[in-house]
């Protein structure tokens, strides 16, 4: 009898071992992954999210779950992600500067430290507008306009302690400008406010407003040189300011992600990011297009925070 149990207790483990090893061992990822972005629907970062869901069952095998967690500039949802769980199944997007300035000024519970980077995918510069039918049609025009009434005229930016928000303060260091700032949840609700002519200019990336450029008057690039698809637009550069600014935007996840599921997440968004159909879709969108791998990511980040906070320190914020 003591043999048969014995038996038969074995065999039970044996059963047991057999149906909870593929489980340890399974394949990732068995479901579909968890995009939780720090802005609302229809900015820049959903918009480049969704060019890369266009290919994500083919890659990951299912389409990514996109939700959002807006508020204080991206703060919010980017200290809800680094407290997320790190199984691989929540990731999220992270953009740059935002997660050097917000930590810095106090907007946000995380560090760098809290994340395992995937990707660095895109760098954007930003652009200064004024809407359609604006009496200011140059940047000369809305420099004279702004020095002239200090205060009276507004300039809306998607996001404070951002690289749109640092870039309209490198500006404004030179030219002390004196607009009233007026910030937004991301770059959907700011194209809203400029195509609705509720302020007079703003300072913006080029991706959320680059479907309703038409309806803007682009007065300054920030980019090293002119961009392609607006030729006609000249730098900040030359406009007599020395301003060289851009958005970069990384995918991350919660840090601890298993190694073997964070080189999968890393080789299933490189895969993405040179398919022929997501570069046309990017370049459709006119995103600043930039790849680098996950585990590049931690020094370059560290070089560009110090960078940062040079700058934001210096605009005495």
């Amino acid at each position: 009898m003591n043999n048969f149990l014995l038996s038969a207790v074995g065999a039970v483990v044996a059963v047991t071992a057999a149906t909870t090893t593929p489980a340890v061992s399974a394949d990732f990822p068995e479901s579909a992954i968890t995009i939780q972005l720090p802005f609302g629907p229809g900015g820049g970062t959903d918009m480049l999210t969704r060019a890369f869901d266009m290919f994500s069952e083919e890659v990951f095998g299912d389409n990514f779950i996109i939700t959002y967690k807006p508020g204080a500039g991206g703060a919010v949802g980017t200290t809800a992600l680094a407290r997320a769980g790190n199984d691989g199944y929540t990731i999220g997007m992270g953009s740059l500067p935002h997660m050097f300035l917000q930590p810095a000024a106090g907007a946000g519970q995380y560090s760098l430290d809290d994340f395992d980077f995937i990707a660095l995918v895109a760098s954007e510069p930003q652009l200064m507008v004024t809407p359609e039918g604006s009496e200011f049609a140059t940047y000369e025009e809305l420099k004279a306009a702004a020095k002239s009434d200090p205060g009276a005229l507004t300039l809306g930016i998607p996001s404070p302690l951002s690289e749109t928000w640092l870039a309209y303060n490198v500006i404004n260091d030179v030219e002390d400008l004196g607009f009233t700032v007026v910030t937004y949840q991301g770059g959907a609700a700011l194209n809203a406010a400029l195509l609705g002519k509720q302020i007079d200019a703003a300072v913006t990336n080029i991706g959320p407003v680059y479907g309703s450029i038409d309806k803007l008057n682009v007065l300054g690039v920030t980019a090293q040189e002119r961009v392609s698809f607006l030729p006609n637009v000249p730098t900040f550069k030359e406009l007599g300011v020395d301003a060289v600014t851009s958005v970069e935007r990384v995918f991350m996840a919660p840090e601890g992600v298993p190694e073997e599921r964070l080189q999968i997440l890393r080789d299933g968004f490189k895969k993405i990011w040179h398919k022929e159909g997501f570069q046309d879709r990017a370049a459709e969108m006119r995103f600043g297009m930039k790849w680098m791998d996950g585990t590049e990511v931690r020094p370059y980040l560290e070089e560009r925070k110090q960078h940062a906070l040079e700058i934001y320190e210096k605009t005495g914020s």
